[in-house]
């Protein structure tokens, strides 16, 4: 559930809006429209926490990619690590 607070409710009340993220985010609003989100510490750690494993999810990627695309040396077929050699674009 979320709850939109105008900005001077919350300077009037931050109480009122801390309790409020038990609930899930609270929008601040000025002028009709949402201008930052207030989250409970816990709930931006979880967040924080699936942004980082994300992050390294996609780094291992491009790792993975990045070794695929290195120039395929005699040693990596003499040692077994490829099986064939893979021909690079433009040959």
């Amino acid at each position: 559930m979320t709850t939109t607070f105008p900005g001077g409710e919350l300077h009037q009340n931050p109480g009122r809006a801390k309790r409020a993220t038990k609930n899930g985010p609270v929008f601040l609003a000025k002028r009709g429209r949402a201008t930052h989100v207030l989250l409970a510490f816990d709930e931006y750690q979880r967040l924080a926490a699936r942004q980082k494993s994300m992050h390294g999810a996609v780094a291992s990627q491009v790792a993975a990619q990045a070794s695929l695309d290195r120039p395929i040396v005699d040693e990596d077929l003499a040692d077994g690590r490829i099986a064939s050699k893979k021909p690079r674009s433009g040959e």
